[in-house]
Order: structure tokens, then C-alpha cells, then sequence
């Protein structure tokens, strides 16, 4: 759910960021194109990692990761610092089809499809709440706001 919230930000703060700083479309795009980047990136450092290291540390150290680095966006002071840190955020977002792979590791095979299922639900309750949260803080509080407030998910997490 913390991961959908996430990428679903990325339509969100876009718009906002290029009304904020008269982004161009190419530098709108980049926003997206980054934390992309660096999720194409770090997918494969993360199957390694976790090979490694074991997957609970894996997976704990990419929720401190994406949530750190995604809290400190929302201090942003110019675009070129947002972008560096929703690129650092997507290197952290990189793992997230490890937790999958993690997560039915220990499921039974009577019930793995049920909890899959239920992950695929959490993704697309997370991009609903995500919206929701856009709608309520941008108009009031602004992007700042709302970019903080979509971290505290995958904190609880780590």
C-alpha cells in the first residue's frame, strides 16, 4: 500500500511542482522519469542484497530507504533537489517486487493466491487513498504537506 502511495504521488506532485517552479514538460517528466530510474536501477542490487543478506533486512532497509528519502522531499528547496531525492526514493522503491517474492515464500500453496490477491487490493487502496490525501491537503496545506504525509506508510513498515 506504502509503495502505491508513492508511485501515485508522482501523477499528483507533477502538476503541482510545475506550477511551483514553472517547470518545463521535459523537466515534469523527468520528475517521473527518476524515480523510475532509479527503481530500473536497483531492482537487480536488491535480489543480490537479499540473497545476501537475508530478505527481512532487504526489505527493512528499502522502507528506511524510500521513507527517509521521501520525507526529505518534502523539504525540497528547488527541483533539482526533488529530483535527486524521488530518484533516491525509486532506488529504494526497486525492491518491492522482492517483498512480493518474500512474502509468498511462507504462505501455503492453499492460500497463496488469497493473500496475493489481498496485496493487489493494498496497491490499489493505497493509490485511492493517495488521491483522496490530494485532494484534502493539497488546496489547504499544498504538495509539501502531502508529500510528508504520504512517508509515515512505509515508516511504519521499517
Amino acid at each position: 500500500m506504502s509503495d502505491a502511495m508513492e508511485i501515485m504521488l508522482l501523477s499528483i506532485l507533477s502538476p503541482e511542482l510545475q506550477c511551483t517552479w514553472q517547470l518545463t514538460g521535459a523537466q515534469e517528466a523527468l520528475l517521473t522519469t527518476a524515480v523510475f530510474a532509479g527503481m530500473a536501477v536497483s531492482s537487480n542490487v536488491w535480489g543480490l542484497l537479499f540473497d545476501k543478506y537475508g530478505r527481512r533486512f532487504g526489505l527493512l532497509f528499502f522502507a528506511v530507504i524510500s521513507a527517509y528519502f521521501g520525507s526529505l522531499s518534502a523539504l525540497s528547496p528547488s527541483y533539482e533537489w526533488i529530483l535527486v531525492l524521488r530518484f533516491i526514493v525509486g532506488l529504494g522503491l526497486g525492491a518491492t517486487p522482492q517483498s512480493m517474492t518474500y512474502y509468498s515464500e511462507f504462505l501455503p500453496t492453499k492460500s497463496r493466491g488469497q493473500c496475493l490477491l489481498a496485496i493487489a487490493l493494498l496497491w490499489a487502496l493505497g493509490s485511492v487513498l493517495e488521491a483522496v490525501l490530494a485532494i484534502i491537503i493539497i488546496p489547504t496545506l499544498g504538495w509539501r504537506w502531502l508529500v510528508a504525509i504520504s512517508s509515515p506508510p512505509l515508516w511504519g513498515f521499517a
